[in-house]
């Protein structure tokens, strides 16, 4: 089947939503998202499909069009079936989910991650935030978590788009290992001040990063003041690196769009 608008459009009305995301799943993820060519790191960006099913599904053409935007046959990956781990206890899977992820280790991360989140989801979700808020906040590891938690599907192919991208987006902690101290205390009421005091420049990738950082400092209650001393600084040197418009714009838009009213801003 060739695939288009029409026969996504097809596909979600015939199953739903879920189910064709379930569909096209093996298409929707990168075999890696980092590389480096000619002495140069390159990095592929996240797919917006899922985020876009998750915040704003109710809008077909929106969803249709990013699906339709990340789907890319050459990258094509068979799913495996997740196998049970029920002789490990969990304390050990909440241990070794951490150490894999921090490790990039994609195909352990993968069965201790599901195995955790079919045993406990909430220890889970909370592992997963721990290790995204310690990252960089431009790797929208944030909102690919955010998405996850919203869709709230443990199908195997959830689960591994949320893993794949974790683990293979390589991970960066510089900004969390540069800050020595912290000289000012910090709550989610200043940095929402900031957000305000910057809306206009939220509407780029840049500022969807932070939004959904944000979102998930919110969401995992981490008191962490590091993370919010780390988005405050982001928020301070954001500026206006709006593009030209693209399709791709306009999919960060509306996510953008939806932080934005959800912050009640």
């Amino acid at each position: 089947m060739e695939i288009n608008k029409a026969s996504i459009e097809s596909y979600i009305d015939g199953y739903g939503l879920i189910e064709c995301l379930k569909g096209f799943a093996e298409m929707l993820d990168k075999r890696s998202y980092f590389s480096i060519e000619n002495d140069e790191i390159k990095r592929k960006n996240l797919n917006l499909a899922l985020p876009i099913a998750a915040f704003l599904g109710d809008n077909k053409n929106l969803t249709i069009l990013a699906i339709e935007k990340s789907i890319d046959s050459r990258e094509r990956q068979i799913i495996p079936k997740m196998n049970r781990m029920s002789n490990i206890t969990v304390e050990k899977l909440q241990e070794n989910l951490f150490k894999l992820l921090v490790k990039n280790n994609f195909e352990f991360s993968l069965k201790y991650g599901k195995e955790l989140f079919l045993r406990d989801k909430k220890l889970f979700n909370s592992i997963i935030s721990k290790y995204i808020l310690l990252d960089n906040i431009d790797s929208l590891k944030s909102l690919m978590a955010l998405s996850f938690f919203k869709l709230d599907e443990k199908d195997d192919e959830f689960v591994f788009l949320l893993i794949s991208y974790l683990s293979k987006y390589r991970s960066d902690y510089s900004e969390y290992e540069n800050l020595i101290e912290i000289n000012e205390e910090l709550s989610s009421k200043d940095i929402l001040e900031k957000i305000i005091k910057k809306k206009e420049f939220m509407y780029s990738r840049k500022g969807l990063a932070i939004l959904s950082y944000f979102n998930l400092i919110l969401e995992s209650e981490e008191k962490n003041p590091k993370f919010l001393k780390i988005l405050t600084d982001k928020i301070d040197k954001l500026t206006n690196n709006k593009n030209i418009c693209s399709d791709e714009n306009l999919l960060i838009d509306n996510l953008v769009d939806f932080f934005i009213k959800k912050l009640k801003i």
